[in-house]
């Protein structure tokens, strides 16, 4: 809720209310069944500062207008572009760096396209490393041509690493003396580079590792085209197995899926011929200078294919999302930027880690450099008094009762599934048969199910046997102690399995990122006085900045990295992207950010008042402190943990199903399998959503529950003739409208649509309010779903965080200022591979935490000091 203060700023036209006397009595009656009262409610003292006055009558007129400003000169730039364009040149020039092909021109050599509009395409040779090979680029007057140095030399040297040198990359607007530190009139005009997964084109291009952003902006073909006519992964499994029913060809006629052929056949009608590509990823640079004009010739084909894509798919995407905001924030978003740094102290700690390694079976003694140093240890005294034992579930200190052996076989179930033993004979003949048949291949080969192994459930299902009790969906019931090893040696095998379970499954996406470092003369005279021994640059993200049908951003390794844990190898990754000295990281975790949306949308459809239902008065005033949020309270109704009930809630909304839910409650807590009441504890508390009432003229809704109200408005958006969100207008993917498919299985595809793309909506708002307040005095970092990150300089850090408040416009919120890129702020991140924590292992301490109140007091009120006489004179 607002203050009076901020409300009258915000919503300058005043209150209308438009509530019925009759729907509030409803509501309080509903409350009452739920056994929520009103005095429940937190007041919090009014926020009272001055808010950048608004381009318009309301709210959302600000942001048609501030989303148009932002939006305006890279449409016309497409637009432009989309006009025409020149034949490409029959030859090429075998030349390093950019020639220009202009019609009736001769071929000239720049330093950079003179054009502002661009469609551009980069090619790597796959054996000599991942910088760029070659690169064509064509505007309305002219094609272009980049070719590399190592190109022209044609030798390949093999890969050692993965780190580049900026003098590797592609300019793209600056000479070679340009770097970045103070932008030219050029470098700040705005600019189009259209791409097909331009994400990886624009890692390749030199100006954008600079720290200071220039006025270029991407557009890709791709997330447009995903925002048209995305696939769900139901149907993109049909379209890859080919298989197709009567059913199916509506929507196949409008999608496919996003590699460039099928899109250029979907929307143009033609074919791409591919087979020069494989030089590209099986040849030598050797092989490539041979075919230089096929090369060249493939290299412009993707330009030419992209090109009459877009000029199809930009004025459709247009239609379908006509709010400005929307393509304002996919163009600020391909932005994405983490900043690294390299320390020659944090190597010499690991370099004394290692050293210490040696201690162990004296291999000291074998090393030719620390043989002859002091090695001797100081043991540890330990005292102890007498002996006792620790008992699982008992509080009782009596020590003359009996081990509970069979409470200790309830904390591993897969020993319950046996059938004929008891407790205590399988206590006596579990080590005895592992120890004598362990090693022995014929035991295995006729183990019948009557002895120690058995037929357990698995995670999908009780139709669904489990291969394997030490795979990834069980390592953390060892965790848990629901699963345990029999011995020291077993316990050891499961612990080191966990630990290297999240850096197995993510080392090659890792070490596969292509780090950039600047050089000397590239970086602020603040980073030298850091002395020797850093090396600062980055790394551009390869996201797919509308990758689902719901334009959530996708990108494989920075977006999908797990929180840091004390058990997880390789977790602390998202701290080593770090602020370089002078700058900090703001943001924040919009918390519950899908179910607040969902909780407005039902308020607003049933009784027009935020608040008014059980769903949205839990979501707006229930606290995880007091336990009465909603995770708090599934949390307490179902018996399972707050992490648990939280997947269990968003599974709900997301229009999960019964049989989901209690396949999860079984996995939450295994007790539940053996009680009768499960499938109706599963559905009545999962769902929550009280009874359909079937009606003879209109569809049936949902009345009794404490999310009625949000389920009926969710399927009302998602059952329209044209689904659209709530807040900007955006379409439903075409291969998903009730056109294209009626089938009801696409039902909780679609209600999860309406929220997801709800959120995505939101996410747009924010940046480009963002940029209308601070310009570009902050850098875009990373958006993870509904968390967001900037880039601030030191001085402007508070100002920027009270920018983001005033952005959100919710008292509730807390962001971050941090010098890394972490979950929470407080976080060390202690891992087995950092295992002296961000604040002994780098000397980096806690962020700050800070609400609205902290954030008006730090900022002293002032939500930008650049840009406070542009507001304060209007």
């Amino acid at each position: 809720m607002l203050s009076k203060a901020i409300y009258d700023q915000v919503f300058i036209e005043g209150y209308k209310d438009c509530t019925k006397p009759e729907i509030i009595e409803q509501c309080q009656k509903e409350f009452l069944k739920h056994g929520i009262r009103n005095n429940d409610c937190d007041v919090q003292k009014d926020v009272d500062f001055k808010i950048p006055p608004l381009c318009g009558k309301n709210i959302e007129e600000h942001f048609q207008i501030i989303g148009e400003e932002q939006l305006r000169p890279y449409r016309e730039l497409v637009f432009g572009l989309l006009e025409n364009i020149p034949a490409p040149p029959k030859t090429w020039l075998m030349q390093p760096g950019w020639v220009r092909y202009a019609p009736g021109c001769e071929p000239q050599e720049v330093s950079y396209p003179l054009e502002e509009a661009l469609v551009f395409d980069v090619e790597v040779c796959i054996i000599a490393g991942k910088a760029p090979t070659l690169a064509t680029a064509v505007s309305n007057k002219a094609w272009y041509s980049w070719i590399s140095q190592v190109l022209i030399e044609g030798t390949s040297k093999p890969v050692t690493s993965h780190q580049y040198s900026i003098n590797t990359l592609i300019p793209l607007e600056s000479t070679l003396e340009d770097n970045g530190l103070s932008l030219n009139e050029h470098q700040l005009k705005p600019k189009v580079i259209v791409g097909h997964n331009v994400s990886f084109d624009r890692a390749r291009i030199k100006e954008q590792y600079w720290l200071n952003c220039t006025g270029t902006r991407f557009v890709d073909t791709m997330s447009l085209h995903v925002c048209v006519g995305g696939l769900t992964s139901y149907q993109r499994a049909i379209l890859k197995s080919e298989k197709f029913n009567e059913d199916d060809e509506s929507w196949k006629n409008c999608s496919s899926l996003n590699n460039l052929v099928d899109i250029y056949k979907l929307y143009c009608g033609k074919s791409i011929k591919k087979e020069s590509r494989d030089l590209f990823v099986k040849g030598t640079l050797l092989d490539i200078k041979n075919n230089f004009q096929e090369v060249m010739n493939y290299c412009s084909g993707d330009v030419i294919a992209t090109y009459e894509v877009l000029k199809e798919l930009f004025p459709m995407f247009l239609e379908r999302f006509p709010h400005p905001v929307t393509l304002a924030d996919i163009a600020e978003c391909e932005q994405a930027y983490e900043d690294l740094e390299s320390e020659g102290k944090i190597l010499l700690a690991r370099r004394a880690d290692q050293a210490c390694q040696l201690l162990h079976e004296k291999k000291y003694k074998e090393d030719v450099w620390m043989w002859d140093e002091d090695w001797t240890v100081k043991d540890i005294k330990l005292r102890k008094t007498g002996w006792g034992f620790l008992v699982p579930f008992s509080d009782d200190i009596c020590v003359e009762r009996k081990l509970p052996l069979k409470q200790l076989l309830e904390k591993c179930p897969l020993l319950l599934n046996k059938k004929g033993d008891n407790t205590l004979e399988a206590l006596q003949n579990i080590a005895k048969a592992v120890q004598e048949d362990l090693g022995k291949k014929e035991y295995y080969a006729k183990l019948k199910q009557d002895k120690t192994s058995g037929t357990y459930q698995g995670t999908d299902g009780p139709t669904h046997n489990v291969g394997n009790p030490l795979a990834k969906d069980f390592l953390n019931k060892f965790s848990e102690n629901v699963l345990a090893g029999d011995t020291e040696s077993a316990e050891m095998v499961l612990t080191i399995a966990r630990k290297l379970s999240y850096w197995r499954n993510n080392r090659d996406r890792i070490m596969d990122q292509m780090a950039v470092w600047l050089n000397e003369n590239s970086l602020p005279r603040a980073f030298a006085e850091q002395g020797k021994g850093h090396l600062y640059g980055a790394i551009i993200p390869q996201i797919v900045v509308c990758g689902t049908l719901t334009r959530r951003a996708v990108e494989p390794t920075w977006m999908t990295a797990s929180n840091a844990h004390k058990e997880r190898i390789g977790s602390e990754l998202r701290a080593m992207v770090q602020a370089p000295p002078g700058y900090s990281i703001i943001g924040a975790d919009v918390d519950s950010q899908e179910l607040w949306i969902a909780s407005v949308l039902g308020d607003a459809h049933h009784a027009k008042m935020h608040g008014a239902t059980p769903f949205g008065w839990m979501t707006l005033s229930g606290h995880k402190s007091a336990g009465t949020d909603m995770h708090s309270v599934t949390a307490k109704a179902i018996g399972i943990s707050r992490d648990h009930a939280k997947v269990i809630n968003y599974s709900r909304i997301y229009g999960a199903g019964q049989n989901f839910a209690e396949r999860l409650l079984k996995q939450f807590n295994p007790n539940f399998a053996d009680q009768p009441y499960t499938k109706w504890q599963a559905f009545e508390l999962a769902k929550a959503c009280g009874k359909t009432v079937a009606q003879m003229f209109h569809q049936s809704k949902w009345v009794g529950g404490t999310e009625s109200a949000m389920f009926n408005r969710l399927e009302q958006i998602a059952n329209s003739e044209v689904p659209r969100t709530p807040f900007l207008g955006g379409r439903l993917s075409r291969a998903l409208e009730p056109t294209a498919t009626s089938d009801d299985k696409s039902l909780p595809t679609r209600v999860n649509w309406v929220v997801q793309s709800g959120a995505a909506d939101f996410l747009h708002l924010m940046v480009v309010c963002m940029r209308w307040i601070l310009g570009n005095k902050v850098r875009f970092c990373l958006s993870f779903h509904d968390e967001v990150r900037y880039l601030v300089p030191d001085q402007y850090k508070y100002q920027a965080a009270l920018a983001l408040h005033v952005t959100n416009l919710l008292t509730r919120s807390f962001f971050e200022v941090d010098k890394v890129l972490r979950k929470d702020s407080k976080q060390d991140c202690v891992t087995p591979s950092n295992p002296h924590g961000l604040s002994k292992g780098y000397g980096i301490g806690n962020g700050e935490e800070l609400d609205i109140y902290k954030a008006i007091e730090k900022a002293g009120g002032k939500y930008t000091s650049w840009y406070s006489s542009r507001f304060e004179s209007k």
